[in-house]
């Protein structure tokens, strides 16, 4: 999670400091005194938006890439100062770059990014407290994508009170013309937005809300300046609801419609209106230039949207295959193809930022994938899980070692009576203590489909509670056994941490087999 902080991190300085044509001698009258000098009441709403976006990832990623023994306040301070810092240093900097404009009102909006995004993911991590029941135990990974697309839809989020903007922003869905290419990406993109809802309320069928979600969005459009309500949203709204409810919900695994849905809207937006030319045009190989210039509004929403399809491919690739790499191979490669496609095709900017994109919005993801797992969120409908109905590895034949991907040290707290078990049941295995618990995790995660175990008969040791007389062991745990355990973690409703000490504590206390499986 740090070094996913540390990439953004990267990228804001990257897209402060281009194009790094430094002129060394420095504003005469002192740097502090011309950054005091260069302010600008009159901030363009593009740039507002784009050091506002360009922020926030840094702040929610911060949040969860601190040690979690702070406390929350701890952590919003120190990633918000931490933020605010780096931000004005970026801005001290650019008065060494004649191309680049400094301003305080620059950090201001930095730094109100970060607290947007820090306070997002303080919100989330406290998803089961009343304070935030909004959130309703959401899954972060989809929900981040869902508020992607509604950022996409509502930037510059400036309200105005203005009649006559009222009816400017209604005038294309009488009198505007049809444009087809926006039509499918609003239809598909709502699409996404529908099986989002269901992967973030998982057994809620939050995707009921859609056409409510839908209204409330136009009607948001209709008051924020810039934005308008066309044909193309209507209509694609319109074709979203009926192939949502009409054919995919109905669908047990509609993933691979869904798949081809936003790869050919990636395709459609990267090439169309498919007009070829003669010669190749260049391929700029320097990322983020193209949202370096023009204006920052649309940069930013384009930005946004393109974050929302890619990082949307992404997330139903991993759904329907179950291996994150997969999907962020796929995607970045199919990404990079349309891109090469357009030094072909008039009309288009090749450059590598797309797939960069790609890379970027997929590490984001599976960060807050990882952090969905661990924190054990419970199921919107309230129902208890059997460990059956969790996805993991086939059982492996007796004498035969489980495929290694990799290591994971888990560090497991019991309570000393547990630890004696656990210890005297490893001298008789002829195994170290950790080996024992490692043992017991593998068989409870691999158990078969006809076990009638349930994860709440268990009674968890007390690894959330105070830790006094508690004895930490850590066990080096295979990395397949490792995601199974997180799936039914998130399936049963419980942190890792007791459902670990919940299998040990349940294989001591039931039969034993001769190979080590209650």
């Amino acid at each position: 999670m740090k070094s996913l902080w540390f990439a953004f991190v990267m990228v804001a300085a990257f897209g402060s400091l281009y194009p790094f044509d430094f002129d060394l001698s420095g504003p005469p009258e002192g740097v502090l005194r011309a950054l005091l000098d260069s302010e600008d009441p009159r901030l363009s709403r593009g740039d507002v938006v784009g050091n506002f976006i360009l922020f926030l990832p840094i702040g929610l990623i911060g949040m969860l890439a601190l040690d979690g023994r702070l406390g929350p306040l701890a952590r919003f301070v120190r990633v918000s100062a931490a933020c605010a810092a780096l931000a004005l240093v970026l801005q001290l900097i650019q008065l060494y770059l004649p191309s680049r404009n400094a301003s305080l009102l620059d950090v201001v909006w930095n730094t109100a990014g970060t607290v947007a995004g820090a306070s997002l993911a303080s919100l989330a991590q406290r998803g089961q407290a009343p304070a935030v029941t909004l959130l309703g135990g959401a899954a972060l990974a989809p929900l981040a994508l869902i508020c992607a697309w509604l950022a996409y839809r509502l930037v510059p989020f400036v309200p105005s009170i203005d009649l006559q903007l009222f009816k400017d922003s209604l005038k294309p869905l009488v009198y505007g013309p049809l444009d087809p290419e926006g039509c499918v990406r609003d239809a598909v993109g709502w699409i996404v937005i529908a099986y989002l809802l269901r992967q973030a309320w998982q057994g809620a069928r939050k995707d009921l809300f859609l056409p409510a979600i839908m209204a409330l969005v136009f009607g948001l459009e209709v008051l924020i300046v810039s934005n308008a309500v066309d044909r193309a949203d209507a209509l694609g709204a319109t074709i979203a609801v009926l192939l949502w409810f009409g054919f995919l919900a109905r669908l047990q695994r509609p993933e691979g419609f869904i798949v081809a849905l936003i790869a050919g809207t990636i395709a459609l937006s990267g090439l169309a209106p498919f007009t070829p030319q003669p010669e190749a045009a260049p391929f700029d190989w320097v990322p983020f230039r193209g949202f370096l210039g023009g204006s920052m509004y649309i940069n930013a929403q384009s930005a946004l949207e393109k974050s929302f399809l890619y990082g949307g491919l992404v997330f139903v690739i991993h759904r329907a295959s179950g291996v994150s790499a997969l999907g962020v191979a796929i995607a970045a490669l199919f990404v990079a193809l349309v891109e090469f496609a357009q030094t072909r095709v008039a009309g288009h900017y090749p450059e590598i930022t797309d797939p960069l994109l790609v890379i970027l919005a997929s590490l984001a993801l599976v960060a807050l994938q990882r952090h969905d797992s661990a924190r054990a969120l419970p199921r919107a409908d309230g129902q208890a899980h059997t460990w059956k109905s969790a996805s993991r590895p086939a059982s492996p034949q007796r004498g035969q070692t489980p495929r290694a991907v990799g290591w994971v040290k888990l560090a497991v707290s019991m309570g000393p009576a547990q630890r004696d078990q656990l210890g005297r049941l490893a001298e008789e295995w002829g195994v170290s203590v950790s080996g024992a618990a490692r043992r017991i995790i593998a068989a409870s995660v691999e158990e078969s489909s006809t076990s009638d175990r349930r994860a709440e008969a268990a009674e968890p040791a007390p690894t959330d509670g105070p830790t006094r007389g508690l004895v930490t062991e850590t066990v080096n745990l295979q990395g397949d056994h490792f995601e199974a355990l997180l799936q039914i973690a998130h399936d049963s409703g419980r942190s890792v941490a007791i459902l670990t000490c919940s299998m040990i504590d349940e294989y001591l206390a039931g039969p034993r087999g001769e190979d080590g499986a209650s």
